[in-house]
């Protein structure tokens, strides 16, 4: 029996009760009172005769006295009996519409409401723990991309959001903690089709609570956490093979590559970027002093960056207990002319707003700006209701807690090799940065690239895997011919290799291809749709790698001279 209706039964009982009772000595009391019918003989009425009164009576619709005139001792009990069973109705009715108004019965709903839905989900899905700023922007792109969703939130009025707000995809939604292994497991923790757990939270314990649990539960499933303290981050990082994205760390580096490897910042900065979008063309600061205001979580974290490949660093900060072992600093707040003065922002190369407050990062960047056009700007935004405010104030380069952690678990989820080619390649010098991106340039037609990967298996590349039973001299060049000119290469370039736990970057058209290899592709989307096809039939890739046209079906061989006539 399900909890919803034994909850039900439980609260209506005694209603149900009273209710079956007065019906009962109704009923009883019609059979045992003798009537008359019409010749004034004595007639006693049947039990059902008696039910079917009482049923109608009871209910208010009076038919009338049946199968005779009553007498005045059943007129009399027929009184008594309406009006207990009005009462009894009422009571009943009152009952049941208190129950349904409960605040725990209609929680008790939405859960198996949600628990079913869930249930019958049939395709891979992601669970999202936490449905702040970042949530909601990974959520409408995960969604843009057709991948099913379930998000678990604390937040009411975030979930209310979620059911006025447009999808492509809706995603399910409850009110609950996140933390809670009830609703963890609710949300499709067990679930067959669950692929990943994204935690979201605002609160780095809850995460690791969340990591915990699915570790312990579910150790197939992928794990994907945010956290902005270093100790929960390498606490999570310390068991299973979780990922976890440090807001702060991310945008850090990133200002580093910034400064010190500018084509590696590009390359990153189009491979998280949105598909087809034009390429993106950052401006790149001088070499020089840059000042820091704010030394909290991120401001320390960029300190340590900057500090790290040789930039020097005044920190402007109101606290004196957090500039003793600064080796330069201000103390005061960046929002006055005279601190900023102090720090000698007029022969700065760029200065950072990092404060909890975007009033004073706004107010910071702006009087920089009248003091020195020519400074390189980067102000924390803190809340994505200011967007537009940060924007109209033309910063060069604006860092979105948010925007950083969702653009960062989008390409993770759409590509799961991008992150192992991320770490690879994060220790590449700029030159091989540069040659990358020169190559992506002259293939990408100014468009952002698409990201996809494939397996090769007999179910995601059925042509590939077949062809490798007979022949061992497959290449990865041979993979990225165009279907409509076999001489030609698709607009794509292999990003990453993984073999038996090695990843191998940028790996050659020569490169042997073997099964059960995962390969990281970068491109345009024309590209994947025409890879795909290749990767799927068997006389395509034959036609591909000889040049000579299989015996197929009557569309394959028009296609074949079709496309043979068009090249």
């Amino acid at each position: 029996m399900s909890t919803v209706f034994y909850l039900l039964l439980r609260r209506l009982r005694m209603p149900l009760l009273v209710l079956i009772s007065v019906y009962s000595v109704s009923i009883l009391g019609f059979v045992l009172i003798p009537g008359q019918d019409d010749h004034g003989n004595v007639w006693e009425m049947s039990f059902f005769h008696a039910f079917y009164f009482v049923s109608f009576m009871g209910s208010t619709i009076g038919f009338g006295e049946i199968p005779y005139a009553f007498t005045d001792a059943q007129r009399f009990w027929a009184i008594i009996a309406i009006y207990g069973t009005v009462i009894s109705w009422l009571y009943g009715i009152g009952t049941m519409l208190a129950v349904v108004q409960d605040s725990a019965f209609q929680r008790l709903l939405i859960e198996s409401k949600f628990k079913r839905r869930v249930k019958r989900i049939s395709e891979p899905f992601y669970l999202i723990c936490g449905y702040g700023e970042t949530g909601q922007l990974l959520t409408h792109a995960l969604s843009n991309e057709g991948i099913p969703l379930v998000i678990i939130d604390s937040d009411e009025s975030r979930i209310n959001e979620i059911e006025v707000s447009h999808f492509l995809l809706k995603p399910l939604a409850i009110c609950a903690d996140s933390a809670c292994l009830k609703y963890l497991k609710m949300g499709g923790l067990l679930h067959p089709h669950c692929r990943g757990v994204i935690a979201l939270t605002s609160d780095d314990q809850t995460n690791l609570s969340i990591a915990t649990a699915v570790h312990l539960l579910n150790k197939r499933l992928r794990l994907i956490s945010r956290a902005e303290c270093i100790d929960v981050e390498e606490n999570i990082t310390s068991f299973g093979k979780n990922e976890v994205i440090n807001p702060y760390e991310n945008f850090s580096q990133r200002l580093s590559n910034l400064v010190e490897k500018p084509d590696l910042y590009i390359l990153f900065d189009w491979l998280t970027g949105i598909p087809c979008e034009p390429l993106s063309q950052p401006k790149f600061p001088q070499h020089g002093t840059w000042i820091l205001c704010g030394y909290g979580k991120f401001g320390r974290s960029i300190y340590q960056k900057l500090k790290k490949i040789g930039i020097q660093v005044i920190v402007v900060t109101p606290n004196r207990e957090e500039i003793i072992h600064i080796e330069q600093s201000v103390r005061g707040i960046g929002v006055k002319i005279d601190v900023l003065k102090k720090a000698e922002i007029k022969q700065a190369t760029g200065i950072i707003a990092g404060t909890n407050n975007d009033a004073n990062n706004l107010s910071i960047i702006m009087t920089a700006k009248e003091l020195n056009p020519a400074v390189f700007t980067i102000a924390r935004q803190n809340q994505q209701s200011h967007h537009s405010i940060f924007e109209a104030a033309n910063i060069d380069l604006v860092m979105q807690r948010g925007d950083v952690v969702a653009d960062t678990i989008f390409a993770l989820i759409r590509s799961p090799l991008f992150g192992e080619f991320g770490r690879l390649s994060a220790y590449r010098s700029n030159e091989w940065a540069s040659k990358l991106v020169n190559r992506l340039r002259s293939l990408l037609d100014n468009k952002m690239p698409s990201l996809w990967e494939i397996r090769i298996n007999e179910m995601d590349t059925p042509s590939v895997y077949h062809a490798l039973q007979t022949r061992k001299n497959i290449k990865l060049k041979d993979i990225l011919r165009n279907p409509n000119h076999r001489n030609q290469q698709l607009n794509a370039h292999a990003l990453l290799l993984h073999r038996k736990d090695r990843g191998y970057l940028l790996p050659d058209e020569v490169h042997k291809i073997k099964l059960d290899d995962q390969i990281l592709f970068c491109g345009h989307k024309d590209a994947y749709w025409k890879q795909r096809w290749t990767l799927k039939n068997s006389h395509l890739l034959a036609y591909l790698l000889t040049g000579k046209a299989r015996t197929g079906g009557y569309v394959w061989q028009y296609l074949v001279k079709y496309f043979a006539k068009k090249s």
